[in-house]
């Protein structure tokens, strides 16, 4: 799947956006794991993302949060705070569903995904 979808913003209401959503962040992040791998011999912890555990947002987000630090500490590249989304404020929301798709689309840039 292709790491532009993570652009897509989910509809909390929607369950196929929703799956869909969660889908492409787990195959991003097992093909950046995997990538590191490869090019530097370093193996990430894999953290179960997907399905996306609706009765479970904080956990989702701390393990989340793992994995792009993970990532951040091999390629230098700069991460953001996912733990502190305010998802009742859908500006914010929308704010940092960008920054996470840009981080991941610099990610596969750099490790040439």
């Amino acid at each position: 799947m292709s790491v532009a979808t993570l652009f897509n913003l989910p509809d909390p209401r929607d369950p196929r956006s929703m799956a869909e959503w969660s889908f492409s962040n787990a195959d991003s992040h097992l093909q950046i794991i995997l990538a590191i791998q490869r090019q530097h011999g370093k193996l990430l912890t894999s953290y179960v993302l997907d399905p996306l555990p609706v009765e479970d947002i904080p956990t989702f987000l701390q393990r989340h949060q793992a994995m792009h630090a993970d990532m951040a500490s091999v390629t230098g590249i700069g991460t953001n705070n996912y733990t502190a989304i305010d998802f009742n404020d859908p500006s914010a929301v929308a704010y940092y569903f960008q920054l996470h798709a840009a981080e991941h689309v610099r990610t596969h840039n750099l490790l040439g995904i």
